[in-house]
């Protein structure tokens, strides 16, 4: 009888034993769940946070452009997908400024006219593109004094770090841009979508 009893104390001290093994397992496994829904979401978290920082104009343009400008009562901000651009009024002009990821200034763009594109400019643009008309003019004024090594993109489309002039042209419902160098040179840069 003895022998029983210690074989049933036994046998439920190794019951209870593998029961709150099995309990210990799934407290742990519930527990690295928890873990890596943790870190999903810490993630997720910082990711959002560097998307936000990514879409902020930083400080140090506003400073630059203070600098570059002197202070403008009517600037406006914003973040194109790799400049800080601010967006002003100069000489009666809105004016854009394009500032790098190390908030120095690119250049900047004015509206202009056809007429003010070089004659020979003028000339070859209307002989190749006859049958469309002239839109919008606007002329990039490249920083001389500010070695650049990152791509100028301007309607999407990489081109030079040289002054340039743009021109959009309209055909029915096609409408393209084209750069004019200064010295009259003409080349196709981008199709627009409407």
């Amino acid at each position: 009888m003895k022998k029983l009893a210690i074989l049933s104390a036994t046998a439920l001290f190794a019951l209870a034993t593998v029961q709150v093994g099995a309990q210990g397992q799934a407290a742990i496994r519930e527990s690295q769940m928890r873990k890596k829904e943790l870190k999903s979401d810490l993630k997720t978290e910082k990711k959002t946070l560097r998307t936000l920082k990514a879409s902020e104009v930083r400080n140090a343009s506003k400073t630059q452009f203070a600098a570059d400008f002197g202070e403008m009562p009517d600037v406006q901000w914003s973040k194109s997908k790799t400049f800080d651009v601010a967006t002003f009024t100069k000489d009666g002009e809105t004016t854009k400024a394009y500032y790098d990821s190390e908030s120095k200034l690119l250049g900047t763009t004015t509206p202009t006219t056809f007429d003010y594109l070089p004659m020979t400019g003028q000339k070859r643009l209307k002989a190749k593109y006859k049958d469309y008309s002239i839109g919008k003019v606007f002329f990039f004024n490249e920083n001389e004094a500010y070695e650049n090594t990152e791509e100028m993109e301007l309607y999407g489309t990489p081109f030079e770090h040289l002054d340039h002039y743009f021109v959009e042209l309209n055909k029915g419902s096609s409408r393209i841009v084209v750069k004019v160098t200064k010295e009259g040179d003409v080349s196709f840069m981008t199709k627009l979508t409407n």
